[in-house]
């Protein structure tokens, strides 16, 4: 991949981690608003909307990373690391299920009208740090491969 273009597709994919944050942000706003609220914490259909909203942005983001960007290939020419790059898209199965379970929890309790679980808050926040973590190691990983293409004069 040309250096030009690698780094045009470090950029969309910066873009995107940072869009990823903003909605992890507005679910946890949205997680703390409920838990505020005087009584147990209801779920009137923002939390579900704002998953919702996640999980579609997440099946595009992971599209982008692993068809267009450097999980889709261009970090298997590295030696090394293939197998983080395996790892990383390994994880965004495992983020599409786990949020697919999250959105059927926050639908249930809105339907039935019940209050978020604390097993549901708690799988919700651990679901947020597994995910921010995974974007962090991301970003790591596309800085070591344009460094590893600036040293090689790609």
């Amino acid at each position: 991949m040309p250096m030009s273009r690698d780094r045009e597709l470090a950029r969309a994919i910066a873009r995107e981690h940072t869009e990823v944050h903003r909605r992890v942000d507005e679910v946890q706003r949205e997680v703390e608003r409920l838990g505020a609220e005087s009584g147990p914490a209801h779920t009137p259909g923002g939390l579900h909307t704002l998953l919702a909203s996640l999980a579609e942005h997440l099946q595009q983001h992971f599209e982008l990373e692993e068809r267009g960007g450097f999980l889709g290939g261009h970090g298997a020419q590295h030696t090394g690391t293939q197998r983080v790059v395996d790892d990383l898209v390994a994880q965004h199965r495992d983020f599409e299920s786990r949020i697919a379970t999250l959105l059927d929890g926050a639908e249930r309790a809105d339907t039935s009208q019940t209050s978020l679980s604390d097993a549901f808050v708690e799988g919700l926040q651990q679901f947020i740090t597994d995910l921010l973590a995974h974007e962090h190691r991301e970003n790591e990983l596309i800085q070591e491969l344009i460094g590893r293409d600036v040293g090689t004069g790609d």
